[in-house]
């Protein structure tokens, strides 16, 4: 079927319609709006990073109170990964269906009702079973919520917000150990899951006051309201942005009638980026995963006593969650595969280099330079992966990202629990997690794709421009 002349250009100016509102939003300055956004964004990155990396700061007391042997307290630090593993990978197909907005509080509700059911498991299967379908809605909202703040944010500060947002998932685990301090000997370890159960709390104020993604809405011809909510957020109204070739061109890519399935992910451009994404993502997840479940009983087991454990993680993870900031400047100035490669050497390196560590002073002060790169590097990694994929693609792309990232996060735990049980010397523990950093460096040479400084229309054309042809 062809479309008669009115019909053409009735199309045209639908395409260049949308194209004003894409780059509206890309163009734009930062308003109160998106800063009202973000601020959703960090508290649900902040309830999310509390409820993960809680179970390593009560894992002490949850082993002595249950007898458990270090392989099971790694079982039982794996748990959440699993359901995480999870929730990340069907959230992708959830979020590209329904929205960005219902995925995300279904995310919420499910991780804060479940972390309440923790507090009450009458045994350690129980405690187990809750923390898997806690970590479902865990998995769920990190890789949602990226999905979601990346098609708001405009382009020139998209990278350095997105990364600088993950500083609040690891400022819970600071807040995590402060208030073990005070909980754990008052109301016992169930009563850090009770404070995981605030999300819900959240989730009801600010329901009504999030919009639906722009380019979702797009994507399902629901012009009208795109275009109501690019108003009320953009300081560029759309019919000042001039219908020009890169107007045309961001249309064109938004309303591509490309069918994107889970297969698309392995295919054409995809082929080589997909597989970096997911080896990079791993060994992200292993190593960060290994450091927030076992940190505490490691310090334990150097002749820390429980609260002082806490204390360095305090300090360790608090200069660690400002590597967000750093990764988050590198990323615009460098770009984000340069800015990815430098954290992950230096952070290889300094894993190795902590592991020798013997004295108290030596801990704190190459635990808190490895931790920077550590936690600065995943705020840039789920940067890149919200960007490669186009939006047909882009919550089921990093949906498998993140699963990625978990299979690590399940793989790690029980490794080093293994490891520590049979009474390796803790130097190994590091040197396995440098290891994976090293490999993840390699990964980020030769199997990325540079999308800094760009709009997520323009990246989406230049990872097609620079795609092998197959035939």
């Amino acid at each position: 079927m062809t479309l008669d002349g009115t019909n053409a250009d009735r199309r045209n100016a639908v395409d260049l319609q949308v194209g004003q509102l894409l780059r509206a939003l890309d163009r734009s300055r930062m308003t109160a709006r998106h800063v009202g956004l973000y601020v959703v964004s960090a508290l649900g990155h902040f309830f999310d990073g509390y409820d993960v990396q809680v179970i390593g700061v009560i894992l002490p007391a949850i082993t002595a109170a249950y007898h458990l042997s270090a392989g099971e307290a790694g079982a039982l630090g794996s748990s959440a990964a699993f359901g995480m593993l999870v929730g990340a990978v069907l959230v992708g197909f959830v979020s590209d269906r329904i929205g960005r907005k219902a995925a995300l509080m279904i995310a919420l509700l499910l991780f804060a009702i479940f972390s309440v059911l923790c507090a009450v498991a009458p045994n350690v299967e129980l405690l187990i079973t809750f923390r898997v379908l806690t970590g479902v809605g865990l998995g769920a909202e990190v890789v949602t919520m990226y999905a979601y703040i990346s098609e708001f944010l405009p382009a020139r500060s998209r990278g350095t917000l997105l990364t600088t947002s993950s500083l609040f998932w690891q400022l819970a685990s600071v807040v995590a150990a402060l208030l073990a301090i005070v909980v754990v000997p008052s109301l016992g370890w169930q009563g850090m899951f009770l404070i995981g159960g605030l999300p819900a709390v959240v989730v009801l104020i600010v329901w009504r006051g999030l919009p639906e993604s722009v380019r979702f809405l797009i994507g399902r011809n629901r012009f009208t309201e795109a275009t109501d909510i690019v108003r009320r957020l953009s300081s560029v109204a759309p019919e000042d942005v001039p219908r020009d070739t890169e107007t045309e061109a961001a249309a064109r890519t938004a309303l591509s009638d490309d069918h994107l399935s889970v297969g698309s992910l392995f295919r054409g451009r995809f082929a080589r980026l997909t597989p970096g994404v997911l080896v990079i993502q791993f060994f992200n997840g292993f190593v960060l995963f290994a450091i927030v479940t076992w940190l505490p009983s490691i310090l334990v087991a150097k002749g820390l006593t429980f609260v002082h454990s806490l204390l360095y993680v305090v300090v360790i993870v608090g200069v660690g969650a400002f590597g967000n900031v750093g990764a988050g400047l590198l990323l615009n100035r460098i770009g984000r595969r340069r800015a990815m490669l430098v954290f992950f050497v230096l952070g290889g390196v300094t894993l190795m280099i902590w592991g020798m560590q013997d004295s108290p002073a030596g801990v704190l002060v190459l635990g808190s330079i490895s931790s920077f790169f550590i936690y600065g590097v995943s705020g840039a990694v789920y940067t890149y992966t919200s960007e490669i994929y186009p939006t047909k693609l882009r919550a089921t792309g990093t949906g498998w990202s993140g699963g990625a990232q978990r299979v690590g996060a399940i793989v790690a735990p029980s490794i080093i629990g293994v490891m520590i049980g049979a009474h390796l010397p803790i130097v190994s523990v590091f040197i396995l997690l440098a290891v994976g950093f090293i490999v993840a460096a390699v990964a980020v040479v030769f199997l990325t794709h540079e999308t800094g400084g760009r709009t997520l229309e323009e990246i989406e054309a230049s990872v097609v421009e620079t795609a092998p042809e197959h035939h």
